[in-house]
């Protein structure tokens, strides 16, 4: 499909993919589907995403299963419903480190797919994740105090 992609884009102008996220957001977890997202992205191909559910991506829902599901994706962990078809997509990435980088930049980056849909997810993980070392720190001050004489 890497030619196909590449033909596409070359002969037919104005050509670009539209990117339709189901609602459990389980095209992310295909690899052909993955695959197909970052050839489009190499190819120069411009992508818009349409999204057929909001559920999960809630800024202020404490729920980050989402995030934390798109923010670790690899290709690797990517289902195919063949072994074949998994080990031809696998074998024809060079880099896995690399293409994975590209895969995130592509989802989250400031001109990626999801790019307004988590504004800000970033920052409330970090922020609970200082939140969860301040609270194991201040709990790991207290336990030591308790052995002093």
């Amino acid at each position: 499909f890497d030619d196909m992609m590449a033909e596409l884009s070359g002969r037919v102008q104005g050509f670009w993919q539209l990117v339709v996220v189901d609602p459990s957001f389980g095209i992310f977890s295909r690899a052909w589907c993955v695959a197909e997202l970052v050839q489009a992205s190499i190819s120069g191909i411009p992508q818009n995403v349409m999204l057929l559910s909001r559920r999960g991506i809630d800024l202020y829902s404490d729920d980050m299963t989402l995030y934390r599901k798109l923010a670790t994706l690899t290709v690797t962990g990517c289902k195919a419903s063949r072994k074949e078809d998994k080990e031809a997509i696998l074998s024809g990435i060079v880099d896995v480190q690399s293409f994975d980088a590209r895969l995130q930049d592509l989802i989250f980056g400031d001109s990626g797919l999801m790019r307004q849909t988590f504004v800000g997810f970033g920052l409330s993980d970090a922020a609970v994740r200082t939140a969860r070392r301040l609270s194991s720190l201040s709990q790991a001050s207290f336990s030591l105090g308790s052995f002093r004489a």
